[in-house]
């Protein structure tokens, strides 16, 4: 019962994403791949992570931050970045900046599948219920923003955005650890975050939904 409440939400998100590239799907083989890449990116984020945990000497306010944005942020969305870089760039079938949104969300939910096995058969039926409603949103959303800004790296060949596409992910993921890590009071800024992070995916989204539509490879500085 656990397992199946830790993969609902992260199947939901799957066949959100899927369909929102509702004018050309992407290979099914290419997305089961990248997902179970992302599953197995656990293993190296983890190695990573207790690597980055050694360097920690700080504490209070300070101890938090490395954790959310150096042991967490960083460790995680450099590999699950390096994944679809390696395994998705390239690929003949990333044809269109939305695929790229696609293709980021599925390494990103590889990931968070497993992790959240793990804390829902620890933290039982109560943890699996918050996690559906914030950290699987919100893991798809660092998916979205990684996605939208390496496929404006694809499609105008500007270094920045391929930086971007990495950065804008970890600062998000950190922020969001951090507010849950941090001060007591921070807490009172989740919910407004959620909604920030949510609209800024779904603009995301919808404005790559449109170049599909008008069938555009090009992609207008502008839409940012």
């Amino acid at each position: 019962m656990l397992t199946i409440l830790s993969v609902l939400p992260v199947l939901f998100v799957l066949y959100y994403i899927y369909n929102a590239d509702r004018f050309h799907h992407e290979p099914k083989k290419l997305l089961l791949k990248l997902f179970i890449l992302g599953c197995l990116s656990v293993i190296p984020i983890l190695v990573v992570e207790e690597f980055l945990a050694g360097f920690n000497t700080f504490t209070g306010q300070m101890n938090a931050f490395y954790r959310a944005f150096v042991i967490a942020g960083f460790s995680e969305e450099v590999l699950k970045w390096l994944v679809v870089f390696v395994f998705a760039f390239s690929n003949k079938a990333y044809d269109e900046p939305l695929d790229g949104i696609v293709y980021a969300v599925f390494v990103s939910m590889g990931f968070a599948v497993i992790e959240n096995i793990m804390y829902v058969n620890f933290g039982g039926v109560s943890v699996a219920l918050l996690r559906a409603f914030t950290s699987i949103p919100a893991h798809m959303l660092f998916g979205v923003m990684m996605g939208f800004y390496l496929s404006l790296y694809k499609f105008t060949r500007k270094r920045k955005y391929m930086i971007l596409s990495i950065i804008i992910p970890i600062v998000l993921h950190g922020t969001y650890n951090f507010i849950l890590m941090g001060n007591s009071m921070y807490l009172l800024l989740f919910i407004p975050y959620m909604i920030f992070m949510f609209r800024l995916g779904r603009k995301r989204i919808k404005t790559y939904q449109m170049l599909s539509y008008l069938n555009r490879k090009s992609i207008d500085e502008e839409i940012i």
